[in-house]
């Protein structure tokens, strides 16, 4: 088994414990060591371009020129090393919307930018194609389901404070104003995956650029007082 580099931590992160990695993307992913890495690289394309199936430990192993005791001693089980997964093939797409972001005044400006860049992420072919692999099996099994669950919350912050909706939330008064807002971020998310998905399958007639500025013109009349639902909701959503 070749060595991690010297001075690098060998294993999972102390705020990683077993059977999965259990903070943030950004909290453990860069303190994973070489042989980690490498692991995640042949899990990666195992998963894409021979599916789910393929991404067993002795596969991963084999691909990755790795023993499969060193997979779970970085990741604890083949659940962990699926979590890990997800989390590296989302984290560099959100960091750089998050960046893009990052460097335009806090503001309209910003949103806008922020929200019609989302179309890059309907439209990459790799993260759509990992994350449908990897779906069916997560909403069977509970403790990747959690795992996903909590990356979607994740990102659902993310939107909210990368569109500036947290200093909205300041200029709304009204209660049902506030709950308006606050589900922007979840349709935001929905209408990524929705969008992923027929992009995958027909990408030629569909205009992905502009169903996410018809998104970011619905987020922006939500949040600058535009458009108002005034309580017809009810609380539910049903009355």
């Amino acid at each position: 088994m070749p060595a991690d580099d010297a001075g690098k931590r060998r294993g999972r992160p102390p705020a990683a414990p077993a059977p999965y990695p259990a903070g943030p993307m950004d909290k453990w992913l860069d303190e994973l060591s070489p042989t980690a890495h490498n692991i995640l690289r042949a899990a990666g394309h195992l998963l894409l371009e021979r599916g789910y199936d393929a991404v067993t430990l002795e596969g991963v192993a084999l691909e990755a020129g790795e023993d499969r005791a060193a997979i779970t001693r970085h990741f604890g089980s083949k659940a962990g090393l699926l979590h890990a997964l997800f989390d590296d093939l989302g984290e560099g797409i959100f960091e750089e919307l998050s960046a893009h972001a990052a460097a335009l005044p806090v503001g309209e400006r910003r949103r806008h930018v922020f929200l019609r860049s989302l179309a890059g992420l309907a439209t990459d072919p790799k993260l759509a194609l990992g994350m449908y692999e990897l779906v069916p099996h997560i909403l069977r099994e509970p403790t990747l389901r959690e795992r996903f669950a909590a990356l979607y919350m994740m990102y659902r912050k993310l939107m909210f404070e990368e569109c500036g909706m947290t200093e909205c939330m300041a200029k709304l008064t009204a209660y049902q104003d506030r709950q308006d807002a606050h589900a922007l971020p979840a349709l935001v998310m929905a209408i990524i995956d929705g969008m992923s998905f027929q992009m995958s399958l027909d990408p030629k007639t569909v205009d992905c650029d502009r169903v996410f500025a018809l998104l970011d013109l619905f987020v922006s009349a939500v949040l600058d007082g535009k458009l108002r639902t005034e309580g017809q909701l009810g609380e539910t959503g049903l009355d």
